[in-house]
């Protein structure tokens, strides 16, 4: 199992295609995906069965 130095979540977004990255484990790339709904799709490392990350796409949509 990997060790967790930083557990802060690192947010990003991207204005030019309106999507918000989170990622509980930066630097850390996800092995698999699961589109939760039209709008938000869970990113993880498959084989440690863990959430690496959240993309939510037309995230100025969702807020409102």
């Amino acid at each position: 199992m990997r060790e967790v130095i930083n557990n802060e979540p690192v947010y990003s977004y991207d204005k030019d295609v309106d999507v918000l990255y989170i990622s509980f484990s930066p630097g850390e790339k996800a092995t698999t995906a699961v589109e939760l709904n039209d709008n938000i799709l869970l990113r993880f490392n498959k084989a440690e069965m863990r959430a690496v990350g959240l993309t939510l796409m037309d995230f100025s949509m969702l807020v409102q």
